[in-house]
């Protein structure tokens, strides 16, 4: 899937994302010195806070239905409900996580060409099938070219 030429693709993309001031002032990134490691973290830390809140919220509605005298089992079932409501900001975080991943996935190729060991490659990897997988790569390395022609071809 790797082209000639995917890291500056990938390099432009992430400068688009993060913008010109923060790419240039972490020339490190570019020669492979920064451990992805952190960005994992990170992306698992965003996750994790998305994910307690969701719970705060099926904590909330089983204390609901302790009040108006319901069961044991109705709550359990009412709060498994209530922490898979579409919260706002849900998308948003998801982007996040996505995308320090993806940052992250650059950081190992640039820096020691091994995705395989890498915490973010294997966070985006995690519960996703074989070809869901490749179908998501494939999408955005479209993405990325389609983005990567645009920009160069105009005056």
């Amino acid at each position: 899937m790797l082209t000639v030429g995917w890291q500056w693709t990938v390099a432009d993309q992430l400068a688009t994302a993060l913008n010109d001031d923060v790419w240039r002032s972490a020339p490190r990134w570019r020669v492979g010195r920064v451990d992805c490691s952190a960005l994992a973290d990170l992306a698992n830390e965003v996750d994790e806070a998305k994910k307690a809140v969701h719970d705060a919220v099926g904590t909330v509605a089983a204390r609901a239905a302790t009040r108006l005298g319901r069961g044991s089992l109705e709550q359990q079932i009412l709060a498994s409900f209530a922490r898979r409501i579409p919260l706002p900001g849900d998308e948003q975080a998801d982007a996040v996580v996505h995308g320090l991943r993806v940052t992250g996935v650059f950081v190992c190729l640039v820096g020691n060409g091994d995705a395989l060991s890498c915490p973010c490659f294997r966070g985006l990897a995690k519960d996703r099938t074989k070809e869901e997988l490749t179908e998501l790569l494939e999408r955005r390395l479209d993405e990325i070219v389609a983005e990567y022609r645009t920009r160069w071809q105009q005056p």
